[in-house]
C-alpha cells in the first residue's frame, strides 16, 4: 500500500509531496495538522485507486497466475520493472521478458511462441508499478478530494430511522462522490484500468 502523504507530485518546475501541496492550497504553515491531513490524503488515494481500479503511485505489485500459457498481461500499470518470477516454487526470473502492445505490459517466457503452454501449475509475478511522481492533474485530483473529505466531515449529516430496525446517519453533500467532485472523477478516468 502506497503512502499518499509521502508520494510526489510534478508542480512547477519542482516536485513535491501531495501533503505539502494540501498544505499550500489551504495555506497552513505548522505541522500540527499533518497526521489528521495524511489521514485524508490516504483516503483519497485509496479512493482514487480503487475507482481507477489501477495503482496510481509506485509500488509493489504480486499476481498469482493459475493458467498455463505465455504471455501473461500484468493487471496494474504503468508498468515499471520486473522483479521476481517464481514458477511452481522456484525462480525463474532470468527466463521471462517483458514487453509492451498496445499499452498493455506483459510477460512471456518465450517471445516467438506467443499463446504456447508453458507449463507452469502457479505463476507468481512481483512487479513494480504506478507513477513517481504522479502526473500534476491526478495529483491534484487527489489533493482536492482529500480536502473535501476533511470538509464533509463537519458537513450535514442526514438521519433515517425505520421503527423496529434501527437508524443510520451519513453525511449528505450534492455533486461529490467519496470527496471526488465530477470534474476530479473525469481525471480519474484518464487513469482507469480498462482491460481485464
Amino acid at each position: 500500500m502506497s503512502d499518499f502523504a509521502a508520494a510526489t507530485i510534478a508542480w512547477s518546475s519542482d516536485t513535491i509531496t501531495l501533503l505539502q501541496r494540501v498544505k499550500d492550497i489551504q495555506c497552513i504553515t505548522d505541522d500540527g495538522q499533518d497526521d489528521e491531513i495524511a489521514l485524508y490524503l490516504q483516503m483519497a488515494g485509496e479512493g482514487a485507486e480503487s475507482y481507477c481500479d489501477n495503482k496510481l503511485c509506485l509500488q509493489a505489485c504480486t499476481e498469482q497466475i493459475a493458467r498455463s500459457r505465455s504471455p501473461v498481461a500484468l493487471r496494474y500499470w504503468p508498468f515499471v520493472s520486473l522483479t521476481t518470477v517464481v514458477d511452481d516454487t522456484e525462480d525463474v526470473t532470468a527466463e521471462w521478458e517483458t514487453f509492451i502492445s498496445d499499452g498493455v505490459a506483459y510477460v512471456t517466457s518465450n517471445r516467438t511462441a506467443i499463446n504456447h503452454a508453458t507449463g507452469f501449475q502457479q505463476l507468481v509475478l512481483e512487479y513494480q508499478a504506478g507513477y513517481e511522481p504522479l502526473p500534476a492533474e491526478l495529483g491534484e485530483a487527489i489533493c482536492r478530494a482529500s480536502i473535501n473529505l476533511g470538509q464533509q466531515a463537519t458537513g450535514a449529516v442526514k438521519k433515517e430511522s425505520v421503527v423496529g430496525v434501527g437508524s443510520v446517519e451519513y453525511q449528505t453533500d450534492d455533486g461529490i462522490y467519496g470527496g471526488f467532485t465530477s470534474g476530479q472523477l473525469s481525471i480519474l478516468a484518464k487513469y482507469a484500468r480498462w482491460y481485464a
